[in-house]
């Protein structure tokens, strides 16, 4: 014998308690779906779907915290939940579900990351799109979102670039500054200079803009200005 218990503000949650006292908690609309009222026999084939649908609202409200968060893109939803061995199916499931919904929008979800990204740690176009790559956005989403950052919002690498020099060279002891800004060959401009190229270019500033850089800096044309 079932009991049944429906919650939530609008009534979207239901609690199902089988006759062994088991609990499975799902939408409240699958009871309409199966036709299912207080007392009714549970056989094994409405049990398994029963369960199943217990397993996809537990994997929808997992879905959910994490996007009350912050915004995520698709994969990275799907990861999480892989993490919480969520059926592969089930995945699918949920994840078409938010998105048709409109909660997961990897094409919002890039412009604003990219936005975000400039204004509190910046890197170049290439690191960028590296990252959001790695967060399972499309190709094709993540140029959008970079050409909209660095052509329509007028962001300019350059800059970004001269930021991010002046940025490290105030971190370094001033031993190694001089060496970088001295011009010449010495082994104290030699390691600074390695060690500046190294950190533009995992920052994903390309390395004639790196010189490009580096060569204001020593100019002293006000761009290494703190």
């Amino acid at each position: 014998m079932t009991s049944l218990r429906v919650s939530g503000p609008r009534g979207e949650k239901a609690v199902v308690v089988l006759e062994d006292g088991t609990e499975i908690r799902l939408d409240a609309g699958t009871l309409l779906r199966e036709g299912l009222r207080e007392g009714d026999p549970v056989d094994p084939h409405l049990r398994a779907s029963l369960v199943e649908a217990g397993l996809r609202w537990d994997a929808r409200e997992a879905a959910l915290r994490l996007l009350s968060h912050r915004a995520r893109s698709r994969r990275e939803i799907e990861d999480r939940l892989r993490k919480k061995d969520v059926p592969p199916k089930l995945i699918r499931e949920v994840a078409d579900e938010l998105e048709e919904r409109g909660w997961i929008d990897d094409d919002a979800f890039a412009r604003a990351w990219v936005a975000d990204r400039l204004r509190l740690r910046p890197k170049g176009r290439r690191a960028l799109s590296a990252e959001l790559r790695k967060k399972g956005v499309d190709g094709a989403l993540v140029e959008a979102a970079l050409d909209h950052a660095f052509r329509e919002e007028g962001a300019s690498e350059l800059e970004i670039a001269r930021e991010l020099a002046r940025r490290w060279l105030r971190r370094q002891p001033p031993a190694l500054s001089a060496g970088l800004l001295t011009a010449g060959r010495t082994p104290e401009g030699e390691k600074a200079r390695r060690r500046f190229q190294g950190f533009m270019a995992r920052r994903g500033i390309a390395g004639g803009m790196a010189f490009q850089v580096l060569e204001e800096l020593r100019a002293g044309d006000g761009s290494g200005e703190a």
